[in-house]
């Protein structure tokens, strides 16, 4: 294993070596023969040079089995170091060791928890188009989202099924249905539209896009922590049921659709919104007039989609969502409302703010077209709640006039009130969905920049015609 602490451009060189030329350098405690490759890798920034022996047929261990060698890891020679690694300052070989414990006790806690791995040849996510995403979501909020998945569709070796056959449209408390504004928001929020990795093109197929599997942030600088791992699959960035750390996880055909289909991941989405709706219902929790077909009484929903709801104990929403948190500007206008800009800095906003932005303002495809139809605004934008709303002395030990309005940042922050900024509602002064496709229609064709030979996998002919709505 090489580890890099800088971003530097590496050179790799692979050696085989057969088992005789390697048994002098290292051996299976067995004394069974062995196939080592030699990995030796040179920074061009720095010119440090490091050698790993990888045994070829050897399996990972397990966390039961005998240590591997540490002459494993190093191999000596005239312009090799061993690299310091692990955040230990010692040898990359002796931190992996553990000065004589089991390899596995390092390596286990860097291994990824999420239980569909990448690079499975079986397990490779379509990237769909932005107008495929839009049905989808029209489809689905209305619980039509019954497109059939042949088996094996996509070479996946799946069985076959629909989306909501897998994932069926949740039911609100109160009933009604989830706006699909709301939804496109999210997911143009949660993953750009991107089922599969960025790198792979509309039509084509690459591993699911991923948030934190590794408990690093995302970064080259940190060694994977497994416990701190977001195992977030796909365009709604699902993470319900999709973790080893999970007490109940999804099965092979339901946790495979999520990886690898962009529909089947948006069902799967829309039950955890619904779940966080009828979460705040239950606590008796409302906005506004109470009604899910206004976007506006969807904000402490989407609070809770991002950061959770408080069920038991000190009940609620926590701290970190709340409009009145000094991370946010105090003087911030509505995101993206007034400058496509907004979105080079996301940070300044909160959560169900930025999903209301991107929900009024639409995304761009590729061809400089929106990706996705705007909602019913009768006054030109979605109405967000007054920044001081949810701080109150008397519930949440919230000071409006203070420059830290709630310092202890601790339970005794957590909003459980109700709130109204929007009066008697109607279509005349609320929010509502506008949808670009009618319910029952077919999946629509991908729209690619690119052409693609014979072999390309995507769901029906290949276009180049604009979205037209």
């Amino acid at each position: 294993m090489l580890s890099v602490c800088r971003q530097e451009v590496l050179v790799l060189d692979v050696l085989g070596l057969s088992a005789g030329a390697a048994r002098g350098r290292a051996g299976r405690r067995d004394g069974a023969n062995i196939a080592l490759a030699a990995v030796k890798a040179t920074a061009l920034k720095t010119g440090v040079k490091a050698t790993t022996l990888v045994d070829a047929d050897r399996k990972r261990p397990k966390p039961d089995s005998s240590p591997m060698d540490p002459a494993a890891f190093a191999m000596a020679g005239p312009d090799d170091q061993d690299p310091l690694t692990c955040g230990e300052g010692g040898p990359e070989s002796q931190c992996l060791s553990g000065s004589g414990a089991a390899v596995w006790g390092k390596v286990g806690e860097m291994e990824t928890p999420c239980i569909v791995k990448r690079n499975d040849p079986k397990r490779q996510a379509l990237q769909p188009s932005a107008n495929m995403v839009e049905w989808a979501v029209d489809q689905a909020v209305h619980g039509e989202l019954t497109v059939s998945r042949p088996q094996n569709w996509h070479d996946t070796g799946l069985g076959a099924y629909t989306p909501q056959g897998l994932f069926p449209k949740p039911q609100l408390t109160g009933g009604g249905d989830i706006p699909a504004q709301v939804m496109l928001g999210i997911l143009a929020q949660e993953s750009n539209f991107k089922q599969a990795s960025w790198h792979s093109m509309n039509g084509d197929s690459g591993n699911v896009t991923k948030s934190d599997w590794f408990g690093n942030e995302n970064g080259i600088h940190g060694y994977p922590n497994r416990e701190k791992a977001d195992c977030g699959y796909g365009i709604a960035q699902v993470t319900t049921g999709m973790s080893e750390k999970h007490a109940e996880q999804l099965d092979t055909l339901h946790a495979g659709a999520v990886t690898t289909d962009y529909a089947a991941n948006i069902a799967a989405g829309l039950g955890i919104l619904a779940e966080k709706w009828n979460q705040l219902k239950a606590l008796g929790m409302n906005i506004n007039g109470g009604s899910p077909a206004y976007i506006e009484n969807w904000y402490t929903a989407l609070w809770g989609y991002n950061s959770g709801v408080y069920t038991s104990g000190s009940v609620g929403l926590g701290f970190f969502n709340n409009p009145i948190n000094p991370r946010y500007p105090a003087d911030r206008q509505p995101f993206l409302r007034y400058s496509y800009d907004d979105a080079s800095h996301p940070g300044d906003w909160n959560y169900p703010e930025k999903i209301y932005g991107w929900a009024e303002v639409p995304q761009m495809t590729w061809n400089g077209e929106e990706s996705y139809s705007e909602p019913n605004m009768p006054f030109g934008g979605i109405k967000v709640p007054p920044r001081t709303l949810f701080c109150d002395r008397s519930l949440n030990a919230c000071d409006p006039d203070a420059a830290d309005p709630c310092p202890s940042w601790d339970a005794q922050c957590y909003w459980d009130g109700t709130v109204d900024w929007m009066g008697p509602q109607s279509t005349g002064n609320s929010s509502t969905e506008k949808l670009s496709y009618s319910l029952g229609s077919g999946e629509p064709e991908l729209q690619s920049k690119y052409e693609h030979g014979p072999c390309i996998d995507h769901p029906s002919v290949y276009t180049r015609r604009h979205h037209r709505r």
